[in-house]
């Protein structure tokens, strides 16, 4: 949040986070002091940690040296003690006014539910690759939900982070519908106060949208992924709820903030550097440098009044993508992994009895649009982009950065939240903005040759550019073509480079048809679409109406959390762009209270991209991943402005169109099942673990299996490792949630998998692979693999079990071999 130095309420600890660690976890001496204690119900030792030494290992982690120098910190501006605030004084009138003028009690519940879906068979979500086919398990994907509060005027809200590509419309239809039909629910959530933000994860089952566009590279719409994701999310909802009724005393909230370097770069800086100079120069490093990319995670740390910890909401903007296009194994890349292992640490239980306390981190998703989390695609080849040719190391890698920040703002959060739980939502028809209001016209500061009269949005399209894809999954063509200098004749040159390099060239015929479609002898163009609108951007396909392949009633909702508020938008945001929005709302709502604007990227639907005008103009991936055309941004501003002045007007939301209804998507074609298992049993072990085996290396186990689709219970392991307890009883030790226990599924034609429909006679194995963390106590283990068989007719459930192999210590601290 650098759009513009400004004192806020929460300036004073961020200076002194900036003083104290402006190493921003470059220097691994991070361990707690006593010293630095500043939440009255932890002891010198760290007492909210269940796991201690979990988190001086993460704290020192070498991974977080991985990058160190690339980045440096923010400059930010010293301040006289003549400006400083009263932290304790809020309005007397507005949102945080009244009976929650510096209120500090907080109601709160948090719920988690498995919401993976089928482990193998999908063609995944993110990657527009419809050979990106699942054949496996990584880490399994969560919905976490967290109800919050103010006993101070009766409100509350639902804030649910799922580790998912995108949170469709269809999802949210299916959430409201499933939450208005539970009377218990009904009574206090509904699509004014449930925000659905999506991690962004590109590893995930795909298919559960309503609209075509998303479906597909999916082989359409699959009803079984998206309703295991909808009644997951809905479970997390219902447990967060219970949790909440079950401990209604009050609790307290905090907030925190810091840098995080080394963990996300630009990837389309050329973009970035569009934006004007004065505007770029308001946020430097400490070396001069610009600071294109957004560097600070928000924190917001959930703790009941008896000192209990419940949970941590966190928001950096990077994109999920450490995990490439080839990559078979379902994922929650490094967002997901970072949570898990936050939620390790805090002893997080994943089934618990109705009501239970159990911890739940989120690390949620904000502008992250231009952000990338393989720091290194500039420096070297493109498979070590992420620091490591291994894509499942780079996820630890990047992952391991969130881990540290995270804990350590939790562990320091000492600024309290004060205020009322305030919300509002309403919807817009995005094709059909014009921008006039006077504020947001007169901060547009964009080149003369990028200005138009009239400033509208208009009917959604892609840009040429969308199919070159970005840094992170490069596409079939190349960015940067545009409308701009059809006749240049640099542009055969590019085209010819771009066939060199085994690309499709766009330029030549982006110039000569793709922006001129209207006026082409043959119609090409829906009647009534006008595609001058957008500018330079050569449309490739269009998606808005007629045709209507994708939403263009787009839900705006924004959340306020005493001072701190949350505005959920269904666009993947630049770095450029986001600054602005925040700075949008923030002066709006600044006078009620509230000192800090967190942006809840891909929240509530999906629309692609969103950029600032002037990145739109050189048309690079994002810009040409913008659905409405150049003047989004600016109807965004305007639209968010004037959500955020009917909510702190505290008077009805403005009058939107009605969310849209679908129903009867296209289906993908029917999963036949036909499993076989020739000469064996399902669940036989095909090839046993070595019978010892040290700490830090990899056991294997070979299982005959059945195709993964046919498993449908939620939470239960696929595969999960057993360790005999003293008095002689097997007890569950590895879930496949942990990253260090992967399954492989390995159909013996490797059709099926792209196919829906496998082949007569199909016969698979599963493979159960556990990387030994290198602190695993000494002991006897076993590899348990469940499934379900389909060989004609009824679903048969079995289960394998491998020989008991010895595990031998090697002394180590921490997982990685290091001894603290």
């Amino acid at each position: 949040m650098h759009t513009k130095f400004k004192w806020t309420r929460r300036t004073p600890w961020t200076l002194l986070a900036v003083l104290a660690l402006s190493g921003c976890l470059g220097n691994n001496d991070d361990t707690p002091q006593a010293g630095d204690r500043t939440n009255p119900n932890e002891g010198p030792s760290g007492g909210e940690f269940v796991d201690s030494t979990g988190l001086q290992c993460a704290l020192s982690d070498p991974n977080l040296l991985i990058g160190e120098g690339l980045d440096s910190p923010s400059v930010i501006q010293a301040i006289t003690p003549a400006q400083t605030p009263d932290n304790s004084a809020q309005p007397s009138t507005g949102l945080n006014s009244g009976a929650c003028q510096n209120n500090t009690d907080f109601t709160m519940g948090t719920g988690i539910a498995d919401i993976t879906g089928p482990a193998a068979g999908s063609v995944m979500m993110g990657y527009e690759s419809p050979t990106h086919a699942s054949l496996g398990l990584h880490t399994r994907q969560f919905s976490r939900a967290y109800v919050l509060g103010s006993p101070c005027n009766g409100k509350r809200l639902v804030y649910v982070v799922n580790d998912l590509g995108m949170i469709f419309h269809a999802v949210r239809q299916g959430v409201l519908n499933k939450v208005a039909a539970d009377a218990e629910l009904a009574a206090f959530y509904n699509e004014q106060n449930i925000m659905l933000n999506a991690t962004h994860t590109h590893a995930g089952p795909g298919g559960y949208a309503h609209f075509a566009a998303f479906n597909l590279f999916r082989l359409g719409h699959d009803e079984e992924v998206y309703n295991f994701i909808v009644d997951g999310i809905v479970l997390a909802i219902r447990r967060a709820h219970a949790n909440l009724q079950a401990n209604p005393e009050p609790g307290r909230l905090w907030v925190n903030n810091g840098e995080l370097l080394n963990a996300n770069v630009n990837r389309s800086a050329s973009a970035y550097d569009q934006n004007p100079q004065e505007e770029r120069n308001r946020t430097l490093t400490q070396r001069g440098e610009s600071q294109n990319v957004n560097k600070e995670m928000a924190l917001l740390k959930l703790r009941r009044g008896d000192g209990t910890p419940i949970g941590q909401i966190n928001w950096f903007g990077v994109h999920p993508t450490t995990t490439g296009n080839t990559n078979p194994l379902v994922s929650s890349d490094n967002k997901g992994w970072a949570a898990l292992a936050f939620e390790k640490i805090m002893g997080t239980r994943y089934e618990t009895a109705p009501g239970e306390n159990t911890f739940v981190a989120a690390f949620a998703q904000t502008d992250e649009g231009d952000s990338s989390p393989n720091v290194f695609f500039k420096d070297k080849p493109f498979a070590e982009r992420g620091g490591s040719v291994d894509e499942l190391k780079a996820v630890e890698i990047n992952g391991s950065k969130q881990l540290a920040r995270a804990l350590t703002l939790y562990r320091d959060a000492n600024q309290m939240v004060r205020g009322g739980v305030n919300f509002a939502q309403f919807h817009v028809k995005m094709d059909q903005v014009e921008v006039t209001d006077p504020v947001i016209l007169n901060s547009l500061k964009h080149p003369e040759t990028l200005n138009s009269a009239v400033k509208k949005t208009c009917t959604a399209a892609m840009g040429v550019s969308f199919g070159a894809g970005a840094e992170d999954g490069p596409g079939p063509t190349v960015e940067g073509a545009t409308c701009n200098n059809r006749l240049d004749p640099g542009r055969l040159t590019r085209d010819l480079a771009a066939l060199a390099a085994g690309k499709l060239p766009p330029e030549v015929l982006a110039g000569a048809a793709l922006c001129n479609v209207s006026a082409l002898p043959f119609d090409v163009v829906p009647v009534g679409v006008d595609l001058a609108c957008h500018a330079e951007k050569p449309v490739l396909f269009v998606l808005g109406a007629p045709l209507n392949l994708s939403n263009d009633t787009l839900p705006f909702q924004l959340f306020t959390i005493g001072n701190v508020a949350v505005l959920g938008l269904p666009w993947e945001i630049t770095t450029m762009a986001g600054r602005r929005i925040r700075q949008t709302v923030l002066e709006v709502l600044e006078p009620q209270g509230i000192d800090q604007v967190i942006i809840s990227g891909l929240s509530n639907d999906y629309v692609n991209y969103l950029t600032t005008r002037e990145e739109y103009s050189i048309q690079q991936y994002e810009g040409a991943s913008v659905q409405f055309g150049p003047w989004t941004l600016a109807a965004v501003q305007q639209e968010s402005r004037r959500l955020a002045m009917s909510l702190a007007s505290q008077s009805q939301p403005p009058a939107g169109p009605p969310r849209t209804v679908t129903s009867n998507p296209i289906p993908r074609p029917p999963y036949i099942p036909f499993d076989q298992a020739p000469g064996a049993a399902f669940g036989d072990v095909l090839a046993q673990p070595a019978p010892k085996v040290a700490a830090g290396n990899t056991v294997t186990v070979q299982f005959q299996s059945a195709h993964p689709r046919n498993m449908k219970t939620r939470g239960l392991a696929i595969v999960e490792v057993e360790k005999l307890d003293a008095n002689g009883q097997w007890q569950s030790f590895t879930h496949d949630r942990s990253p260090e226990l992967l399954f492989r599924w390995q159909p013996f034609d490797p059709t099926p998998y792209l196919s829906p429909v496998p082949l007569p006679g199909f016969v698979s194995t599963a493979l159960a692979e556990w990387k030994i963390p290198a602190n695993t106590p000494a002991g006897q283990y076993r590899i348990r693999h469940r499934g379900v068989a389909v060989p004609a007719g009824s679903p048969q459930a079995f289960e394998g079990v491998s020989q008991a192999f010895e595990v031998t210590a090697t002394g180590a601290t921490c997982s990685d071999g290091r001894t603290l």
